[in-house]
C-alpha cells in the first residue's frame, strides 16, 4: 500500500518537474528548434560530449546564447594562431585577393577586400561579410557555413603581427555554434591556414 499511495506520488511529481530543471541546468547547450520547442518544450543537446566538456570548462572557449527565427542555441569562442613565412602584407593578400584567395580555395572566389562587401567560398560553402579591414594588420567580418542555423553568422576577427622572419596569425571567433566548435577549429587549420602554406609555401 505505501508503494502504491506515498512513494508512487512521489515520483511522479520528481518526474513532472524533470524537464523544466533539465532545462534550466542545460539551457545554453541546448538546441531548441522554433517549432519542436512548442511541442516538446526541450530538445536533445548538440552533442553529449562537447556538452559535458563544456560544462566542465574544457571546451577551450567562453560561451553564449544565439537565437535566430526558428532556433536557440549555445555557442563558444574559438581561437587560433598560426605562423607564415611571409610579410603581414601578403599575408593580408592571400587572405582578401580573389586571384590569391582563389589559389588556396581552388575555385573561383567571389570576394573584393572593401568594407560591407559580401564574400562567398568554396562554391558557397563559406559566406559572410567584411566589416573592417585594415591592410597588413587586421580582417573583421561576419563568417558562417551553409550547414549553420539559417540566418545565423558568427563574427571573426584574424589580426595580423609582423615579426623578424614572419608574420604571426590570430584568429578570434565569436558566435560558433556549440556543436560547431570542433569542425570549425578543423577547417580553419585545413582548408585556411594549410592550404595557404601548401599553395604558397
Amino acid at each position: 500500500d505505501f508503494v502504491r499511495t506515498q512513494l508512487t506520488q512521489v515520483i511522479g511529481q520528481k518526474l513532472g518537474n524533470f524537464t523544466e530543471d533539465l532545462k534550466k541546468e542545460n539551457g545554453s547547450e541546448m538546441y531548441i528548434a522554433g517549432d519542436s520547442a512548442k511541442s516538446s518544450e526541450a530538445s536533445t543537446p548538440a552533442s553529449g560530449q562537447i556538452a559535458k566538456d563544456f560544462k566542465e570548462g574544457k571546451s577551450g572557449g567562453t560561451t553564449g546564447v544565439a537565437k535566430t527565427q526558428n532556433a536557440t542555441f549555445g555557442t563558444v569562442v574559438v581561437t587560433q594562431t598560426s605562423e607564415f613565412m611571409c610579410s603581414a602584407s601578403d599575408l593580408y593578400a592571400t587572405l582578401t585577393d580573389p586571384q590569391r584567395v582563389a589559389v588556396w580555395t581552388r575555385a573561383q572566389a567571389d570576394i573584393k577586400p572593401e568594407v560591407n562587401t559580401k564574400f562567398r567560398l568554396f562554391g558557397g560553402h563559406i559566406e559572410g561579410e567584411f566589416t573592417a579591414l585594415v591592410p597588413g594588420k587586421r580582417i573583421e567580418q561576419t563568417w558562417r557555413v551553409a550547414t549553420w542555423p539559417a540566418g545565423h553568422f558568427s563574427k571573426a576577427t584574424i589580426e595580423l603581427e609582423q615579426l623578424s622572419n614572419s608574420t604571426r596569425l590570430s584568429l578570434k571567433q565569436t558566435g560558433v555554434p556549440l556543436n560547431e566548435e570542433d569542425a570549425t577549429k578543423a577547417n580553419w587549420e585545413r582548408y585556411y591556414w594549410n592550404s595557404i602554406k601548401g599553395s604558397f609555401g
